[in-house]
C-alpha cells in the first residue's frame, strides 16, 4: 500500500510498526477485563481483535478496525515531512478533538492509552494521528492537516475484511482547523490542579515546542499571546480514570 515511497540502501532504526489481529485476551481490552471482574460476563461485541500502531515502543493508536489503524501509520508517516508551515508552531503535545473544537494535553498520557481512549471516546473525544500538534497561536486553533502520503484506499479497506473490521465504525480526525477549548500540562501539584495562570501556562508549553527556525523568545512571546485566548490548565491525578474525568471536564465534552 506504501510501496511507492519505499526507499532503497537506507537502513533505519525501527520506529512505526503495526500490528494487526492482535487478540483482546491477556488484558489487551481494559474495559473487557473490567466487566469481567464486575460481572463474570463479557459484553456483547467483546473479545474481538484490537488492532495497534507503536511509535517505537510506545503504544500511539489502537482501534477495532484495522483500517483506522493504517491510517493513523499514513498520518503519523506524514506528518514527518516538512511543508514549510512555519507560522504554526509544531509541538510535541497530544492533541484530542471533539465537535468543531480541541484541547491540547501531554503526550505522555498515551502511556495510559488503553485505559483513556474507551472513556475519552465514549465522551465524543478523538485522539489525532500525529506525532505532533500543531498549533497556529494567532487564532488558537489546532491544524490536522492532511497526510501528504497517497495510499490505495481500496486495499486498505480490505484489512477490514480480512481481519473483522465490518461492523465497527472507527474514523480518523478530519483535516482542518478546531479552536482549543483546553491546555492542559502537568500541575506541580494537588494544590496546582485547575486553571494555570498565563505565566505558568507559557511556562509549561515553553518545553513542549520544536523551534526549528524560530527564535526562542519569539515563541515565548506568541506562547504569551496565544494564552490570552485559550485557557490552560494543570493537571494532577493518581489513576488515569481520573486523567480522563479532567480531559472531558476541560473539553466540556
Amino acid at each position: 500500500m506504501l510501496a511507492r515511497y519505499v526507499v532503497d540502501g537506507i537502513e533505519a532504526p525501527a520506529n512505526l510498526s503495526v500490528r494487526i489481529g492482535g487478540s483482546t485476551v491477556e488484558g489487551e481490552d481494559p474495559e473487557e477485563e473490567e466487566a469481567v471482574a464486575g460481572n463474570g460476563k463479557r459484553r456483547s461485541g467483546q473479545g474481538q481483535h484490537i488492532h495497534l500502531l507503536y511509535r517505537s515502543s510506545s503504544l500511539a493508536a489502537r482501534s477495532r478496525v484495522p483500517s483506522r489503524i493504517l491510517w493513523a501509520l499514513v498520518s503519523y508517516l506524514g506528518a514527518f515531512l516538512d511543508d514549510g508551515n512555519y507560522p504554526l508552531l509544531q509541538t510535541s503535545m497530544l492533541g484530542l478533538v471533539t465537535g468543531g473544537h480541541a484541547i491540547v494535553a501531554p503526550r505522555s498520557l498515551l502511556g495510559s492509552l488503553k485505559v483513556l481512549q474507551p472513556r475519552l471516546e465514549r465522551q465524543g473525544l478523538r485522539f489525532v494521528d500525529s506525532p505532533f500538534a500543531m498549533v497556529d497561536p494567532s487564532t488558537g486553533e489546532l491544524v490536522v492537516p492532511a497526510s501528504p502520503l497517497e495510499i490505495d484506499g481500496d486495499a486498505l479497506h480490505s484489512l477490514d475484511k480480512e481481519f473483522g473490521g465490518r461492523g465497527h465504525r472507527d474514523e480518523g480526525v478530519r483535516p482542518g482547523r478546531y479552536a482549543i477549548k483546553g491546555w492542559a500540562g502537568f500541575a506541580a501539584g494537588a494544590d496546582d490542579a485547575g486553571p494555570m495562570s498565563r505565566a505558568k501556562a507559557v511556562a509549561a508549553a515553553a518545553g513542549s515546542v520544536v523551534l526549528g527556525d524560530h527564535e526562542p523568545q519569539s515563541v515565548l512571546d506568541t506562547l504569551a499571546e496565544m494564552f490570552r485566548i485559550v485557557p490552560s490548565h494543570g493537571l494532577w491525578y493518581d489513576k488515569p480514570q481520573d486523567a480522563a474525568k479532567s480531559l472531558v471536564q476541560l473539553a466540556g465534552a
